[in-house]
Parts: C-alpha cells; structure tokens; sequence
C-alpha cells in the first residue's frame, strides 16, 4: 500500500477507513493524496483528503472521501469505482468450498 503525494510515493504501514499509518513519519501541508492497494498484480486506486495534511508529529493521519482525479485537475483518468463479479469453478472434493457450506460452489457466480 503507498500514498502518493505530489508524485511521491509513500509506503503506508496501516490503513483504517478514515485513517493511515505511514511507515515513514513526513511533514507536508497537502491537501490531497491517491492511495494505492496492489494484490498481485490488481492494483486499485482512490483519491483521499488529508483534512490536516501530513504531520510528522502525529502517528495517525486523517484521511476522507477525496475527488476523482479529474477534478483534481490530473489527466490521469480515474478509475471506475464499481465493483465486479467473480466466478467460482466446480470445487473438488478436497477444495475448501466441497467442506464449506458457506463458501460458493463451482459455477457460482457472486459479487465482489
């Protein structure tokens, strides 16, 4: 996970959901910031306000609902927020799913 800032990027050490924790502490009066969630090789972007900038006097820096990119005035184009679907294949009899009742079955195909 990285905050990027003015083109700096950030490693976040922990992430809450109005919140992060930087692993490295830094004093920067801005308003904005993108955070970055990579998993593999998805990586998925949102912008955040830093309603009190970036303090490297304080542990925990606030985070809330930011703009799209657009409005930020980067041309980068923002991501599509909507979700998408997921579709299971048929469990075999050793997978986690034939065991589970609580987890979907082959062919199934559920919301993410």
């Amino acid at each position: 996970m990285r905050l990027v800032v003015d083109g700096a990027e950030l490693p976040i050490a922990q992430l809450g959901p109005d919140f992060v924790i930087l692993e490295t502490s830094a004093d920067l009066p801005v308003p904005a910031a993108e955070i970055v969630l990579q998993v593999d090789t998805v990586e998925r972007r949102w912008p955040v306000r830093l309603p009190d900038g970036l303090r490297a006097s304080e542990l925990r820096t606030r985070i809330a609902k930011g703009q799209a990119a657009r409005e930020l005035g980067s041309p980068r184009e923002p991501r599509p927020e909507g979700r998408g679907e997921m579709t299971f294949r048929p469990a075999s009899k050793n997978s986690v799913s034939a065991t589970n009742p609580l987890m979907p079955t082959g062919g199934q195909t559920v919301p993410w």
